[in-house]
Order: structure tokens, then sequence, then C-alpha cells
């Protein structure tokens, strides 16, 4: 499926979250380097925020029809600004991936993402859409091996290709 198809039903999906209150979109449905049905949103909670908070969200998650099933990681401790509570929701053939900032909204990352749209040659967005589509079947991706791990080999080090990539990463880890 190629990426504006997939954003056309993202932004379905996006409708179908507004339960969920002002989540905003950020990752490849807005850099445009969608390659599967992953879609990446976050909202502010803010320093009260309390896991029974995000069980009342959930509530709300499970009324909205297709979902069935979900994830909940505390992310509290470390870094403050980084500090959230992360939920996967399985919503028919997507996975949304929902972070609940404490600290900060992180709305830097939705637009590092549109300057990366803005910046990439075509070169660039090939090689990252054709890495992006071979490595998101395997499954250390996204959790172990991300988007973002992509991004970096491509723009930094030249990467073009998966097999590539599979050496970057060797060299790197």
């Amino acid at each position: 499926m190629r990426p504006e198809e997939l954003q056309a039903e993202a932004r379905d999906v996006l409708t179908l979250l507004e339960p969920l209150g002002q989540v905003v979109p950020t990752g490849s449905y807005v850099s445009g380097l969608m390659v599967w049905r992953d879609l990446d949103v976050m909202l502010l909670g803010g320093p009260g925020f309390t896991p029974a908070d995000v069980l009342a969200l959930l509530g709300k998650a499970v009324g909205i029809p297709g979902v069935t099933g979900f994830a909940y990681r505390d992310e509290r401790g470390g870094e403050k600004r980084d500090e959230r509570y992360h939920v996967t929701i399985t919503l028919g053939e997507w996975r949304v991936d929902l972070s609940i900032w404490l600290n900060d909204d992180h709305a830097d990352s939705s637009a590092w993402h549109r300057e990366l749209a803005e910046r990439l040659s075509d070169e660039e967005r090939q090689a990252i859409l054709a890495i992006k589509t071979i490595w998101h079947q395997r499954p250390e991706y996204p959790d172990e091996v991300s988007g973002w791990d992509i991004y970096r080999a491509v723009l930094d080090d030249g990467v073009r290709t998966a097999v590539e990539f599979g050496v970057w990463l060797r060299d790197k880890h």
C-alpha cells in the first residue's frame, strides 16, 4: 500500500480516536513516510495524570468500534521531559502508539517530521520507504529498531538499501 493511501486511512483512524481527546499525530503520518498501518499520536496529560487516569482513558478507547486490545507501559522516571504513559492500541488492522506526555507536549516531534518531509530529496525518500517496507515486517521493528534509526542511517550516513541498513545497524550497535 502506498504512503498516500495509508495516510488517508490514518485520517479515518484519527477521527475514531476523537473520544480520547485532542490527540496530535506525529511520526511517519506527518512526514509522509508510512509503509504500514502504524499511527503515532500523542497528548499532554500533564504532571498530575495518573495510571488511574490512563485506565479511565482506556475505558473510552475500548468503546471505539474496532478496538480489540491494548498494551500499557508506565515510562515515568529518567528524563522529566520524556516521562509518559505509552499505550499501544489495536484498532482493526492498525497499531496506534499513544504517548501520554506528563511534562512536555513534544510538539517539536511533529515539527521535526514536518521539516523532514520538506527537506528530503527524492532519493532519500525512496531509500527510507524501501528500507522501512522491508524492516517493518521484522519482529524487532518498531520497538528495538525504529524509523528513527532508518532516518539516521539514510540522512547521516548515506545508507540506501535494506542490506546496507543491516550492516549499519551491526556496526552502530
